[in-house]
């Protein structure tokens, strides 16, 4: 990802909404690299070469800053999906896309990504412990459950998929699967593969929704 420029002159000329959302993009990569625990005001800050009463002049605290920019971090790929189901790509292409999305590695030109899901990582650990983070993981997983089911919806009315099952017990089942794939996946437990992970998930997902879901996945 380039980084945004850097140095207190710079920053002063940008309009107000586009010093917070470089704030947070700041704020993102900084968790990314040293979770919620190791991350202070003055990493963010050096992140883009200003000092932290400045960003404090944005955000209130560190927790207001952090719980903001979980939410920033998703707002990318939520975009995207839903644009892409606007457009009228298949429900079978992006259910399959959000499994492979979930469990490869980033792209070229999508590191975000990857940035988004190491941030969510330290979210659940501190959502243990910190009521504010715990109440944006719960409300940002009822957003991106809704996205999928909405997509799951879709393809139930276009004949693609299964009439029979319920989108939003669908959706929360493999959402557990996938980040339970994940902590395997990054503590590298030998039995559990990126390719397993991805291959169980197409199984669950022709299973319950009757179609071929490898047929749309770019991972054959």
């Amino acid at each position: 990802m380039t980084r945004p420029r850097s140095g207190s002159t710079a920053f002063a000329g940008v309009a107000p909404a586009d010093r917070r959302q470089e704030i947070l993009v700041a704020c993102i990569r900084v968790l990314a690299r040293r979770g919620f625990a190791r991350t202070r005001i003055s990493d963010i800050a050096d992140e883009i070469g200003v000092t932290p009463p400045l960003l404090l002049h944005y955000f209130p605290s560190k927790n207001a800053l952090i719980t903001e920019a979980l939410v920033a971090s998703d707002e990318a790929y939520l975009v995207e999906f839903a644009e892409q189901l606007r457009r009228g790509e298949r429900p079978e292409r992006l259910v399959v896309r959000y499994v492979e999305d979930s469990v490869w590695p980033a792209g070229p030109g999508r590191e975000w990504w990857a940035e988004a899901s190491a941030v969510w990582m330290n979210a659940w650990i501190t959502a243990r412990h910190d009521p504010s983070i715990a109440r944006v993981r719960e409300a940002e997983d009822r957003r991106w459950r809704a996205a999928l089911a909405d997509v799951v919806r879709q393809g139930q009315a276009d004949g693609a998929f299964s009439a029979s099952v319920d989108a939003d017990a669908l959706v929360r089942t493999l959402f557990a699967m996938l980040d339970g794939f994940m902590v395997q996946i990054v503590l590298d437990d030998p039995a559990v593969t990126r390719r397993f992970a991805h291959d169980e998930s197409l199984r669950f997902l022709s299973r319950e929704l009757a179609f071929d879901a490898r047929a749309f996945s770019s991972r054959r």
